[in-house]
Formats: structure tokens, sequence, C-alpha cells
């Protein structure tokens, strides 16, 4: 039986203890609500200066299920980072509606393309959204990656249905 759920927009600290202990439990350096990476793996502290948009899937009793967020990335598009599912609620479709909003919101903002660095592991629902490889990278500390994007055509677009 699925879960009645909703998306919210939510904070960072909403979501911060979700990515410390679940999403990257042995990452070393802080956890920010922005990163200041481009999707060339250079850093960029102008970023610093951008909002970060924070979605959660939330059930009946406000259990935060799924997390996503995204910022502008002035140059290279919007990012997409820190996609995290309850392990409990997987394939449920959680990820997908959070992914749309995310793509939607990118695409209302004016932005013509979304890029994001998922593990290899996460590859395949990336690749279900449209995403394309641009590079891997082990470069970092929390595992190997891709640097993905993905093209947002406007007339393309899906809104998220109900959960």
């Amino acid at each position: 039986m699925k879960t009645q759920c909703r998306i919210e927009k939510c904070t960072f600290n909403e979501i911060k203890e979700i990515w410390s202990t679940q999403l990257w439990p042995i990452r070393k350096s802080p956890i920010e609500s922005i990163s200041w990476m481009d999707p060339l793996g250079n850093f960029n502290s102008e970023y610093a200066r951008q909002t970060a948009y924070f979605w959660s899937v939330q059930n009946s009793s406000n259990q935060i299920l799924a997390v996503l967020s995204g910022h502008s990335t002035p140059g290279f598009g919007f990012r997409s980072r820190g996609l995290w599912v309850d392990p409990q609620h997987r394939r449920q479709g959680f990820a997908t509606k959070l992914m749309k909003q995310l793509i939607l919101f990118a695409t209302d903002s004016g932005h013509t393309e979304v890029w994001t660095l998922p593990r290899i592991s996460s590859w395949p629902f990336y690749e279900s959204q449209g995403f394309q490889i641009l590079k891997k990278t082990e470069d970092y500390e929390f595992g190997p990656h891709y640097f993905a994007r993905l093209p947002l055509d406007p007339s393309k677009l899906e809104l998220p249905t109900k959960l």
C-alpha cells in the first residue's frame, strides 16, 4: 500500500541531519546549503551568494521521506544536489516527483539546463530522467561520481502529479 504523501518546500536546517547521517555519513568536509562546485569540477565562491531551494516528500505525520535541493550556478545552469529517499520508501516515485519539481522550478527560473554529480550507483535513476554523462570523477571524498547534465525543453515539461 502506497503512503499518502506531499511535496513541501523545506529548509536546509530541516534536511541537514538527513544529509549528514543518511546521504553523506562518512563525509569529512562541512555540509553547506550550497555547493561551490561547477560542472567542470572547479570551485566558485560566487555561488555562495545564490539562494538554495529545498523540497521534501512528507507523509501525513510530517515525516520526511525524501529530499532534494538545487541552486543556480551562474554560467552553468541549475544544480540538482542532495537527492535522498528513505530506504523503506524507495521505488514509490518520490525521487521522480522531486526531480520533476526541481526541473519545473529551474525552467520557470529561466535556466536551460540542470546539472548534477550523482554517485555511479545512482546513475540508472538519473539516466531514466534524461541526464547525460559529461565525465566520470573519483576526485571527491564521497566516492566515484558522474558529472551529468539535462538540457531543459520547456515544451516537454510534465508537472508533478499527486503522490
